[in-house]
């Protein structure tokens, strides 16, 4: 399991019911972000599941790979034991959070992540040129098992 480490940007803290409940503005990389998304994220009972078309995300891949804005993403986590704090870095141990908010984008960007961990492990093995001769459903036939093995699709694997 890999832990997700943030930089803290600001906090900022309310009582309800008596209780104190913290809110950080963090960031982080994209890349630290994925591989720490767990297992399970889609399993949290808040969210409405995975939605398959929505053309906003669709472009996700292109936005990605041109390094531009990503609308923030809601986690939350139990602060007892899931977290530590040390000189304005929070780190989320364990793959403990839920994604309250950005259920869709973290979708997307898991298996965005993937396909292009896929493309460049092709890369490496010098298959680019053969790559750039296939076609999309080629592609799709005579990688399906890669493309499955690293859970993600052709769509993505294509955009990249």
């Amino acid at each position: 399991m890999v832990d997700l480490k943030l930089k803290i940007l600001s906090k900022r803290e309310e009582v309800n019911k008596g209780e104190i409940n913290t809110c950080y503005i963090c960031e982080g990389t994209l890349e630290e972000y994925v591989k720490s998304i767990p297992d399970r994220y889609k399993e949290y009972d808040i969210q409405r599941g995975i939605i398959k078309n929505n053309v906003y995300l669709d472009k996700l891949t292109k936005t990605i790979l041109e390094n531009k804005f990503i609308p923030s993403i809601v986690l939350v986590a139990n602060v007892d034991n899931d977290i530590t704090i040390e000189n304005k870095k929070i780190t989320i141990k364990n793959q403990s959070y839920k994604i309250l908010d950005g259920l869709q984008r973290s979708y997307r960007i898991k298996q965005i992540y993937q396909a292009y961990i896929l493309y460049i492990n092709l890369v490496d093995n010098n298959k680019k040129d053969y790559l750039e001769d296939l076609t999309k459903h080629k592609i799709s036939r005579e990688f399906k098992k890669e493309l499955d093995s690293y859970k993600t699709d052709i769509s993505y694997f294509w955009s990249i």
